[in-house]
């Protein structure tokens, strides 16, 4: 704990009393804040808190894996120090079963523990995602048919709306999607009633949440364009000339703007209706005699954008007067009513499918815990016994990344809660980046705007972390350059000023290189075969090799060294379709190069033959796959070996032609051998298996690994067997079954994800989506293809989704099957828009953050004049540029280009703007800001190995010192050889075996001729034990088993075989009515401890060595009595007497014992054996 914490990190971690709200910038050490106050929550020397009763969740099992570790480190450095601190010891046994989890993980610990009160089984799982799919597709095509087969009229006036006139695609896609958007609120369904009842025709477009939300932006729109045509006439009147020709119609526009204004702030809709229909444009007159060409064109700029804006507000938000909207609202209900009626039935199918195949997906988790710890009564949130009961065991909730939470996790972590009194919640809402998954940055901002800065005595209260100490100076001063005018309350949901700004905290050496450049390439004259992509990645393979050539030095562990290809990253918006022209352009000029783009596994070559050869296993006479085998390298079959073939039996399938060929082709008699092979072990080997075994009999593997792109083409064969092993759980156990998997998965379109071409240490040159960089760091950043435009794709469909603005839709005639666009459907296309504005507004925040030493800011710009003259008619007096103007950006580069005409650095983009200085923004950091010509090479290959040689090493003489250090240090013999030999973790069943003789053997399974085996008996009653309801069973013990059963939890052979007769004795026994007497009774325990490994190794004992070793087990019941522990474990062994258990489960029973009295402090007053077999308990 020797870090030196700034003011506000130690205010975080030592903070007691309520709820805190830590807002941590980038790189400002969130985790290494959390984790110190998990460490100093259970370590505390005064009022320690036992680890098991904090729960930590984060959104990646990453995440997870790296605080519990440091959380370990942390426990191990201070026993370390304080070896015999009986706390400590006890905390870190209890930290393995602490919650330091993913949310979903959570939840299914929830559900796990509480499932009797859910209609789900305990040993679930979670289906793989394309198997879902499939099952999707089957609920939306079973659902839509009944519905077809019903005659509902609505129905079929829904379908007519929705689908595009070939099929029912669309419909289904519809469903599906409104489906999935409604689960991750916190009541599906009465989501669905609410928003059914915004169709209300009686509600008047004005007053409805659509007509408002048009309103508002209407308002927004005309108050900027006011002030515009203001600011124009200011210059105007100043000039005689301009004056003559342009004021009249520019004051006749000035006071219709004005008019607009007055009635969106009185909510006259059909007055804006008219006035946008009423209103024509004059003409301009001409400035004849006027030079200034520039100001001419901002001039005509001007009023050409207000005129886009009425247009736009005449043909889109305002397309319907309020009677129309009426009569939209009466022909959409009956339709949004029968297709909500569609989603809920589509649930109730998907779920039915997937509880027939004992699955369960991500969302249910979630869903399925906020069943068990919240109900809705009258409108309002009502905490359940389960959720109250798990309040009290859990001290402390910490919550890492908060701003990317939905609503039904926020009621999960409320109801856990204890009144919300005992929250710790971390993270940037500028980096919530996830609203695609549903993320609701909105909770994150309404906490930060309720809470109480902190004072360290009111809570719930707020804390910021503002310090930055990932970044150079120049970086987040250009960050903080940049944001301060673009981001906003109205354009990123918060306003980037005071406590959001970074503040530079890290230390580096001193550096004479501009720690932030921008280049804007000039991509007006493009060849015929280039893209402005090709241009920029060129440049930026230039940039890289000068760096390195040069001998760029970048900082690690407070010393300075060489940069490699490895410090350097290259971040894209998508790498989709950009990605691969970056790394060819990269590769062309000699540099390693990674991208973290995916393609189609089953269109990746090496695993399209695969599927062949699996389809011609499966069904020889598949003509086209065994083609496909054939022409690859498996069996290398020429075109003209083909041809021969089928001229052996032109009639016949290939297969058959193939056989009649082999009498005088030994390579076609091979060919057929090998799938006689294949067929054969085809019908005893599970399907993962079947593969290993072509890899093995082919050795096609190493012929893959022969091509280019070798050892990622091997991955993905290696990955295949992974996947078949996978889909055996779903069913997939046989050949057949796993071929038929993947011809619906093509069918539908799915694909499976392709394996990494290189390891995270490889010396090579990353590229990354922006979303992918999100946690990680560079020395180098290159900020790429910046000019892309905005993905407004999901603004097109024909309907749309928002949380609180419900579902939208267009209208269509169903005589002229026309389309109209809608209030609603307007409406939520400007709150999507804004919302996704924002969210890439975070997402730019998130790449730029990225760099420690280096950020460069790359944007190919076709005519990058123009582009910056148009730009610069966004600046204002005022240092934030007016929301509605950013809200208009079309790419990231306006964004950036428009902030940096203001740097003083940027004098030639302000020359290309006809701008002069009077713009520019006093600031600290320093840029370089270049305009580039690119030149394309004359003879690019050649000119890349002559780069490429400056970069690479000269063979080096060999260093004797070295040489024998390193000899040393090969030869050297490890002190510590004999733990080698020592297990890290043990079951107690498995030690107890260890120590303990056998004295009986059974026979195997099939000598029991018809039945059920012993253990198999055994095995039904144990689980009796385990799942059945005591006090049910010990009044109706036949009713009990007989529900276990319908519940499937016990199998009808097993019901048949409990023996009734030994569990009637054992409930109508004294260690039953001790147990229904105890005040806690727990059932299937599990616990963790510790064991010194001399009382497991002699050889440890010998060599005097302090290791331990990790036991675990699971006790079948124990409970409460006097203040003590009673431990129950059942055995169903055929014994005759006591003593034979005794000597059997002695040890084990010891093991146990020493275990709970460690994890429950509380000491254990009695072990018991219950034995069916004996009928009675054996105490120990």
């Amino acid at each position: 704990m020797s870090r030196n914490w700034t003011a506000e990190q130690l205010q975080a971690i030592t903070a007691r009393g309520g709820s805190l709200l830590v807002s941590a910038a980038a790189g400002s050490g969130k985790t290494a804040v959390l984790v110190e106050r998990v460490i100093r929550r259970i370590a505390d020397p005064v009022n320690p808190v036992d680890a098991d009763k904090l729960a930590v969740v984060t959104f990646s099992n990453a995440a997870a894996a790296e605080i519990r570790e440091r959380v370990d480190t942390a426990l191990s450095a201070l026993l370390a120090e304080c070896p015999d601190d009986y706390g400590l010891r006890r905390q870190q046994m209890l930290l393995a079963k602490a919650h330091i989890c993913t949310i979903h993980s959570f939840c299914m610990d929830v559900i796990r523990q509480n499932f009797q009160q859910l209609a789900v089984s305990p040993d679930f799982r979670i289906g793989d995602e394309n198997e879902l799919a499939l099952l999707r597709a089957e609920a939306a095509a079973e659902v839509v048919e009944e519905y077809y087969a019903g005659g509902n009229e609505a129905f079929f006036a829904l379908v007519e709306m929705v689908s595009s006139g070939r099929d029912d695609k669309r419909l289904m896609q519809t469903v599906e999607r409104l489906h999935t958007f409604v689960r991750s609120h916190p009541f599906p369904e009465h989501w669905l009633e609410q928003k059914l009842t915004l169709y209300d025709p009686d509600i008047p477009v004005s007053a409805s949440v659509w007509g408002q939300t048009i309103l508002a932006y209407t308002e927004q729109a005309m108050t900027h364009w006011a002030h515009q045509l203001r600011q124009a006439l200011l210059v105007i009147e100043g000039d005689g000339t301009l004056a003559k020709a342009y004021a009249v119609r520019f004051n006749e526009d000035a006071a219709y703007a004005g008019k607009l204004l007055d009635a969106a702030k009185n909510g006259e809709w059909d007055t804006i209706y008219k006035a946008l229909r009423g209103y024509e444009f004059g003409s301009l007159g001409a400035a004849r005699g006027f030079d200034d060409k520039a100001l001419k064109e901002r001039l005509l700029g001007t009023r050409n954008g207000f005129k886009a804006a009425v247009k736009a507000l005449r043909e889109r938000q305002f397309c319907a007067t309020e009677a129309q909207h009426r009569e939209d609202m009466l022909d959409l209900l009956p339709k949004i009513t029968v297709l909500f009626e569609l989603v809920k039935a589509y649930a109730a199918r998907y779920e039915e499918k997937k509880r027939d195949r004992n699955l369960l997906d991500f969302t249910d988790l979630e869903q399925l815990a906020l069943k068990l710890l919240v109900q809705s009564e009258n409108g309002q949130t009502v905490r359940t016994e389960v959720a109250r009961s798990l309040s009290q065991s859990i001290e402390e909730i910490f919550i890492d990344e908060y701003q990317d939470v939905n609503e039904v996790q926020n009621e999960i972590f409320k109801a856990i809660s204890r009144e919300e009194q005992n929250l710790f919640m971390v993270g940037d809402v500028k980096q919530s980046i996830y609203r695609f998954r549903q993320a609701m940055p909105e909770l994150f901002l309404h906490y930060k705007e309720v809470f109480a800065p902190f004072d360290e005595q009111h809570f719930p209260a707020k804390i910021t972390l503002g310090r930055n100490f990932r970044s150079r100076s120049g970086v987040t001063s250009a960050v903080n350059f940049i944001f301060t005018q673009i981001m906003s309350r109205k354009m990123g949901e918060i306003e980037y000023a005071g406590d959001e700004l970074l503040i530079p905290a890290a230390v580096y050496p001193e550096t004479r290189l501009p720690q932030v450049t921008l280049d804007v390439v000039d991509a007006s004259q493009l060849e015929d075969d280039e893209t402005a992509a090709q241009l920029e990645a060129r440049h930026i393979a230039g940039q890289i090799k000068k760096l390195l050539s040069d001998g760029l030095m970048v900082t690690e562990n407070g010393a300075l060294r060489r940069a490699s290809f490895r410090d350097i990253a290259i971040l894209l918006r998508s790498v989709k379709g950009k990605a691969q022209v970056y790394a060819n352009e990269l590769e062309a000029c000699g540099i390693p190069v990674y991208s973290d783009t995916s393609g189609d596994y089953f269109k990746a070559r090496e695993v399209a033959v695969m599927l062949s050869l699996l389809r011609t296993v499966d069904n020889p006479l598949s003509d086209i796959d065994l083609v496909a085998v054939m022409l690859s390298p498996m069996f290398a079959f020429t075109a003209t070996e083909l041809s021969a073939i089928r001229l052996a039996n032109p009639r016949a399938p290939l297969y058959l032609a193939a056989a009649v060929y082999a009498k005088e082709s030994e390579k076609a008699a091979q060919l057929l051998q090998t799938l006689e092979k294949l067929r054969t072990a085809a019908v005893s080997l599970s399907p993962d298996r079947l593969i290993e075994y072509v890899y093995t009999l082919t050795g096609y593997d190493l012929m893959v690994l022969a091509m280019p792109n070798g050892l990622k083409r091997l991955a993905n064969l290696r990955l295949l067997s992974e996947y078949a092993r996978g889909y055996e759980q779903s069913g997939c156990k046989t050949l057949a079954g796993l071929v038929r998997l993947f011809n619906r998965m093509m069918e539908q379109g799915l694909s499976l994800g392709e394996a990494p071409a290189f390891a995270d240490t490889a010396d090579v040159v990353r590229i990354l989506s922006m979303h992918k960089s999100k946690g990680l760091e560079f020395p180098v950043c290159f900020v790429a293809d910046c000019s892309k435009q905005f993905n407004r794709q999901d603004l097109n469909e024909p309907s749309l989704l928002h949380s609180t603005l419900g579902f939208s839709c267009k209208r269509r005639e169903p005589e002229s099957l026309k389309q109209y666009t809608t209030v609603p459907q307007e409406a939520l296309k400007l709150e999507i828009s804004k919302g996704m504005l924002s969210e890439e507004m975070r997402i730019l925040y998130v790449a730029l953050t990225r760099a420690k030493e280096y950020l460069y800011i790359v944007t190919a710009e076709k005519k990058p004049d123009k582009r910056l003259a148009k730009l610069a008619e966004n600046l204002t007096d005022s240092v934030k540029l007016n929301p509605f103007t950013v809200q208009g950006a079309q790419s990231f580069s306006d964004w950036i280009l428009t902030a940096a005409l203001r740097k003083k650095e940027a004098a030639c983009l302000r020359e290309l703007a006809g701008l002069d200085d009077s713009c520019v923004l006093p600031d600290d950091g320093v840029w370089q800001v270049r305009l580039i010509t690119p030149a394309a090479p004359e003879n690019k290959q050649t000119e890349a190995a002559e780069e490429t040689a400056v970069i690479v090493p000269k063979a080096a003489s060999a260093d004797m010192p070295l040489l024998y250090k390193l000899r040393e240090r090969i030869d050297k013999v490890y002190p510590f050889i004999q733990s080698v030999e020592i297990p890290t973790k043990l079951a107690v069943s498995d030690i107890a075996e260890r120590q303990t003789v056998l004295t009986e053997l059974r026979g195997p399974s099939f000598t029991f001729s018809g039945g059920l085996t012993p253990a198999q008996k055994g095995s039904a009653l144990h689980k009796f034990m385990q799942f059945s309801d005591y006090r049910q069973a010990s009044l109706d013990l036949a009713a009990e088993i007989s529900r276990m059963q319908r519940q499937s939890y016990l199998s009808p052979e097993e019901s048949a075989v409990i023996d009734q007769k030994k569990l009637a004795t054992f409930f109508e026994g004294a260690l039953a009515k001790r147990m229904f007497a105890s005040p806690k009774l727990m059932r299937e325990l599990k616990f963790i401890s510790q064991l010194d490994a001399k009382e497991y190794s002699t050889a440890c004992a010998e060599s005097g060595e302090d290791d331990y070793i990790v036991i675990q087990g699971v006790a079948d019941c124990v409970f409460e009595e006097d203040g003590a522990l009673v431990i129950v474990d059942y055995k169903t062994d055929a014994v005759k007497s006591a003593e034979e258990l005794i000597k059997r489960y002695s040890l084990q029973l010891h093991y146990y014992k020493r275990a709970l009295e460690q994890s429950l402090a509380k000491p254990v007053k009695e072990c018991v054996l219950y034995s069916f077999a004996l009928g009675r308990p054996i105490s120990i």
